[in-house]
């Protein structure tokens, strides 16, 4: 939405003291409802130029021409009335570290370098929850300025970066899935997990405080493969697994940067690839998100495709740090397509 949606907003409400349960929000409302790698551009969006949304008690209840839509609901007597702006859902950001927000505009660099440099000593701050809760604040104003309602996004180590993100995001009533970030090896020590298992039982703890709580959604998050022993990713496949049927997600990294497969490569030589590496512990499923994806072999995305697997591309982050370049043709290949999304990164 590039207009101040307030610029030209009129409230047209009947009886001065009265308090409806149903309000409309009228104006050229734009909806998608298809794929349009694989469906005809026509049948991809719904565009009302005179439309109208109908809310009931804060839920969706209609969405369509105005003329049409209101007559449908007498009860339907408050309309907000946008002349000059497109009234869309709320955005999807599909991969993004909110840990990250201290650091923004830090100088562009290789992807391992940059982690070293600037990453990890920022979201070592993220043990004091005030440090946490300041920038969970900032975060959430930033992202729902731009209209992001809904995001999957990487937390930390500690168990404060996620109860700083979680209970901003109650504040908001925004869905957002988030979780402990699972790092146990090759990464600074006041970062990294003393132990597989206490790790992933913080994670299961922090789980069961907050999946499903309101609008709140969790993830088992390993940060990439490097960053965890066998047992950690073992662990934490199971934990993913055994959470499945009740919509937990598994969020992690994959195929960015050429050095970084060489390492996975060298750290894990029993594995096909870096994605077998995931397959191998467990950690691909159905609500699995895999962040990147540049440098894909035809065996990795089938693979993906296999087991449901969703994959992020995070066109601005890649053009900044240089490594590599998501190929949507490649995801979306109609022999073997993989769900799609956008993130920020």
């Amino acid at each position: 939405m590039e207009k101040d949606m307030t610029s030209k907003k009129k409230h047209i409400q009947s009886g001065k003291d009265e308090v409806p349960t149903m309000k409309g929000i009228r104006g050229q409302v734009l909806t998608f409802k298809a794929d349009p790698f694989f469906h005809d551009e026509k049948d991809c969006y719904d565009f009302y130029p005179d439309g109208l949304v109908a809310v009931r008690d804060g839920k969706i209840l209609d969405v369509g021409h105005f003329e049409e839509t209101i007559r449908k609901h007498p009860g339907l007597t408050v309309t907000d009335t946008y002349e000059d702006c497109v009234i869309m859902p709320g955005f999807v950001d599909c991969h993004l570290h909110y840990v990250q927000s201290p650091m923004i505009g830090s100088y562009g660099d290789t992807l391992l370098n940059w982690l070293n440099t600037y990453t990890f000593p920022t979201e070592a701050k993220f043990k004091d929850k005030s440090f946490a809760d300041m920038t969970a604040k900032m975060f959430f104003r930033q992202i729902l300025s731009q209209g992001t309602t809904t995001a999957n996004v990487f937390a930390t180590t500690f168990a404060e970066s996620v109860d700083a993100f979680f209970e901003e995001s109650e504040r908001y009533g925004t869905r957002m899935i988030s979780g402990k970030v699972l790092q146990d090896r090759n990464l600074p020590d006041q970062l990294r997990d003393r132990s597989a298992e206490e790790s992933v039982m913080a994670s299961e703890s922090l789980m069961t405080k907050w999946h499903g709580r309101g609008r709140q959604m969790y993830a088992v998050v390993p940060r990439f493969a490097p960053t965890s022993t066998d047992a950690q990713l073992r662990l934490a496949g199971e934990l993913y697994r055994s959470h499945l049927d009740e919509g937990v997600y598994m969020h992690t990294h994959l195929d960015e940067a050429e050095n970084e497969i060489e390492w996975v490569a060298s750290l894990f030589p029993e594995a096909m690839s870096y994605t077998d590496v995931y397959r191998r512990f467990g950690l691909l499923g159905p609500r699995s998100v895999m962040a990147h994806c540049c440098l894909m072999e035809e065996a990795e995305w089938q693979m993906l495709h296999d087991h449901g697997c969703g994959v992020a591309h995070c066109p601005s982050s890649n053009l900044f740090l240089g490594d590599g370049q998501f190929k949507f043709w490649e995801a979306k290949d109609p022999a073997r397509p993989c769900r799609t999304g956008i993130g920020t990164d």
